[in-house]
């Protein structure tokens, strides 16, 4: 049943409240502890104008750095690519051969249907490695086919001709691994590995797809270093594509929804510092955080959760309800979900298209939605969270289109190349 208004838990039941009675709850239990003892949680459900305004919240109203989401807080890293290592997805038309990863052809995923559907569309010869039961370990296995093409002195392109910028290190990590024992690991014969790395060189414009829950962060590293190693990166329709779960997985990389990224996707450096300095008259909280573990030795008093489901998704769910009720839990949802068991205050959410917003796909490209349908709700997203950040002393922005101009400020243009092209490992 959809959620309207806010709801406060009393005794084990959950009533009814005003949203100025539930900021004003939010506001208290939040300056009864230090800063730092509020932990803030997005989900990838959220627009980029409030996840953005979330993380101003919390840097400069609250003044913690507290920030993540619990769809990496268990896979920290190797999931945030620039723009240029990313295949798009108009370029999909041009590829010949397509590796599918951690979905299947039926899968249900809007945008995995949509990948389905343009690689059908396009008679794209297509692999989808995941069917393929003989493969027990991807990592083991990607590991393999790159020291198989190492040893064999397949390597070719750009990158390992002089574009890669730690080529010798990550050659002395991989070299002394045994490719018998990493085939044994992942339950493959020689002869199909053989095969299977023939037809990847061969083919004149590959792309890797893959879709990033089902995906172990290792395995992507190996995908990183099979496209270096190969210079697939360097050439149109061919490279990586890696599926995201949400609608904005990509914006909690963008807006800063983690204690080491600042607004723009970039790890916080003296620039960055300095424009939210000028934007915000003071300097953000920055310090690092181990969330995960912080969260799990109990050390946040106030979790604010925003459109996520940890107790339906988190590995270990006695752990996390553990972690959750030794603090007072505020979870913004549109339905009653398992989280909502251990919330001690409840914030009605708005769905998409309800008001308009922007949002990031899988590519990085940035795309606009109107709104379309009536909200039900009293407040937005936006305007709740808005609304929190003026309580706590900050300037109440009046549209999404004034927090777009605001955050645009911390992108950066131009060539990136100094932080690209590395081998992982």
């Amino acid at each position: 049943m959809r959620i309207l208004t806010p709801l406060q838990k009393t005794g084990n039941q959950f009533v009814k409240i005003t949203f100025d009675e539930a900021f004003q709850q939010i506001r208290s239990h939040i300056q009864q502890h230090k800063p730092e003892e509020t932990a803030v949680f997005a989900g990838g459900k959220m627009s980029n104008e409030e996840l953005y305004l979330i993380q101003k919240w919390a840097r400069i109203g609250i003044k913690t750095n507290a920030l993540a989401s619990f769809e990496y807080l268990e896979r920290p890293g190797a999931f945030c690519f620039d723009k240029n290592d990313i295949v798009p997805l108009a370029e999909l038309a041009g590829t010949t051969h397509s590796f599918c990863l951690g979905f299947e052809r039926n899968a249900t995923h809007p945008q995995l249907q949509l990948i389905n559907q343009l690689l059908a569309e396009n008679g794209i010869e297509t692999v989808y490695l995941s069917e393929q039961a003989d493969i027990q370990d991807f990592c083991a296995f990607f590991k393999a086919v790159n020291l198989y093409i190492v040893r064999h002195q397949l390597t070719r392109g750009i990158f390992v001709e002089r574009l890669a910028k730690n080529l010798e290190p990550y050659l002395s990590s991989l070299l002394p691994y045994e490719l018998s024992i990493l085939m044994q690991q992942a339950h493959i014969e020689e002869e199909k590995l053989k095969d299977f790395v023939q037809k990847f060189l061969n083919a004149p414009c590959p792309v890797i797809i893959y879709f990033e829950p089902n995906t172990s962060v290792e395995t992507i590293k190996e995908l990183n270093n099979l496209a270096l190693l190969t210079g697939i990166q360097a050439q149109q329709s061919s490279g990586l594509l890696g599926i995201k779960e949400n609608i904005n997985s990509q914006g909690l990389f963008d807006m800063g929804i983690f204690p080491n990224l600042n607004v723009g996707g970039d790890a916080f450096d003296k620039d960055n510092i300095q424009i939210a300095k000028q934007l915000y008259g003071c300097e953000p909280a920055h310090q690092p955080v181990d969330m995960q573990q912080q969260l799990l030795d109990g050390h946040f008093k106030t979790c604010l959760i925003f459109q996520e489901n940890p107790l339906a998704t988190f590995s270990n769910k006695q752990l996390i309800e553990k972690a959750l009720k030794e603090s007072f839990v505020v979870l913004q949802t549109d339905e009653l979900n398992e989280t909502a068991e251990v919330a001690d205050l409840i914030l009605p959410a708005t769905l998409p298209g309800e008001e308009n917003a922007s949002y990031t796909d899988s590519t990085r490209m940035a795309f606009t939605m109107k709104k379309n349908k009536a909200c039900e709700v009293e407040m937005t997203n936006f305007e709740q969270i808005a609304e929190l950040c003026h309580l706590f002393g900050l300037e109440k922005p009046t549209s999404p289109t004034d927090v777009f101009l605001e955050y645009v400020s911390f992108f950066k243009t131009g060539c990136r190349s100094a932080q690209r092209h590395f081998f992982k490992f």
